[in-house]
């Protein structure tokens, strides 16, 4: 049996991602199958009862090979793909799996070079090595630790009639979401069809990921309020919700594990699909959710236990939604501020400071305050000032010059390096008397088309030159939001 040695490898890749921390590995199932339509497959699967891999790749297939399940130590499989790696000159293709007698798996690899015309021209291969080694393997059922690997049906993931329901996913837009919200070790993530953003609660901030809705046309809202009007059902909430229901992409609720969805990160990662355009589907059964892919050149599945969900994480996500975000907004070149704020960490050893609005010194500020930062050793007589002027300020009270706020830089910092926008939006809701303020920010990527669009739509029926008033600005700021980070300053 012939197997291209990228596929293999990256196969190779995916288990030991999905295992990384285990202490023990069962083995690794290898199914070898020739379809009645004529394809020869090498299904290679993972289980360890929590979680589970399947991925199915093209080989080619001889008369005298083995037909069936075998299982291998992933020990030794791994350090024979490893040792058949090609490196600078050295090229390798195809590597063989010979099935000998004794149950041993002869894995062999020529090592060639290419060979070249008078002119330069690559015209073919010459082979001045090889490899062979020599891997024994089992029947999936002839031990406790074999058999394990057996208990899960890997080809009903595709088939599993949840499936016909499944959420889609662009794998670029998951993978994103999963990498912003994986940063901190042993924390849930979510995945929420009630707000329809992906978010984690981390030690001293939260961050949500929202998931683009699909896009309706007026026909279809016509329809769908005909469609209730004709039942007798129709109301506002009706005709809200029932579009919501198909606007919505999110109908599967998940919370998985934060070592699993880095796992998911590097196994999609690993496919030869195309991370902008191509879709990985998810869906789940009971405690269990699955993510599979299957397309004419990637077939695979992911199957894992999800881990248990907090009220408290989800009540946090609710309480920061539910604020207004309008005592203070605020809108920055994100590499502006994160300068400042880089700076500012390498110069202070006091991980709270203060963040200040004073009247700007420059003749070319866009706004009348600049956002100061003060860093430095108080024991070595030393502070740095780092002024950052905001693209834009609004301040519905005129209050924003008397205010400090207490802040974490090292919170901030991880809160905007999570952020990739031109522009960032810093929003302030700040409740309670003076002494006695709880302050919640809301540090955000601003879509600058949306936030175009809805300033256009604000301006409708004002004259050139006449201001747009204040309250229309604040009132369209959270629709033109993507990536959002939420956090509590200290008093």
């Amino acid at each position: 049996m012939k197997v291209d040695i990228s596929k293999i490898t990256s196969i190779m890749n995916m288990i030991s991602a999905l295992t990384s921390g285990d202490k023990s590995i069962p083995g690794v199932l290898l199914t070898t199958v020739k379809t009645e339509d004529g394809e020869e497959k090498l299904k290679v699967c993972y289980s360890d009862g929590h979680k589970s891999l399947i991925k199915e790749i093209d080989v080619e297939l001889d008369d005298s090979d083995y037909i069936g399940s075998v299982v291998v130590t992933y020990e030794a499989l791994s350090r024979a793909i490893a040792n058949c790696q090609p490196s600078g000159s050295i090229k390798v293709d195809q590597i063989e799996f010979e099935y000998a007698p004794g149950n041993i798996i002869v894995i062999k690899a020529d090592l060639s070079v290419e060979t070249k015309d008078a002119e330069g021209n690559v015209v073919g291969q010459r082979v001045m090595a090889n490899k062979r080694m020599d891997v024994a393997w089992v029947e999936p059922g002839s031990n406790m630790k074999a058999s394990i690997l057996t208990r899960m049906d890997y080809d009903a993931l595709f088939t599993d009639p949840e499936a016909e329901t499944a959420d889609h996913y662009i794998i670029g837009e998951l993978t994103d979401a999963l990498s912003r919200t994986s940063v901190e070790k042993n924390r849930a993530i979510y995945l929420s069809t009630k707000t329809q953003k992906i978010f984690v609660s981390n030690t001293a901030h939260l961050t949500a990921v929202p998931i683009q809705g699909y896009d309706m046309t007026q026909e279809r809202l016509d329809e769908i309020r005909g469609q209730l009007v004709e039942s007798g059902t129709y109301s506002d909430e009706a005709f809200e919700a029932a579009c919501a229901n198909e606007r919505n992409r999110m109908h599967s609720s998940v919370v998985i594990p934060q070592n699993i969805a880095k796992a998911i990160i590097s196994i999609l990662g690993q496919t030869s699909a195309d991370k902008n355009s191509d879709e990985v589907q998810l869906y789940t059964k009971s405690r269990y959710c699955v993510l599979y892919m299957d397309t004419e050149d990637d077939k695979l599945a992911i199957w894992f236990e999800m881990a248990q969900g907090s009220k408290t994480h989800i009540g946090a996500l609710e309480r920061y939604n539910s604020l207004q975000y309008q005592s203070f907004q605020l809108m920055f070149m994100r590499e502006f501020l994160e300068n400042s704020i880089k700076s500012a960490l390498a110069v202070t050893k006091s991980d709270k400071i203060k963040f200040k609005f004073e009247p700007t010194e420059s003749d070319q500020a866009v706004t009348e305050l600049d956002l100061v930062i003060e860093a430095g050793s108080a024991s070595a007589s030393v502070v740095d000032k780092y002024r950052v002027n905001p693209s834009e300020i609004n301040d519905p009270t005129n209050s924003l010059a008397q205010k400090e706020f207490n802040v974490s830089l090292k919170v901030f910092w991880d809160m905007l390096s999570q952020l990739k926008t031109e522009f960032v939006a810093l929003d302030f809701d700040v409740q309670g008397t003076p002494g006695n303020e709880l302050t919640c920010i809301r540090l955000a990527e601003v879509d600058t088309a949306k936030m175009q669009a809805a300033y256009m739509s604000a301006r409708e029926g004002l004259q050139d030159g006449e201001r747009t008033p204040l309250d229309k600005k604040m009132a369209f700021r959270t629709s033109t939001l993507n990536v959002v980070q939420y956090a509590m300053l200290t008093r």
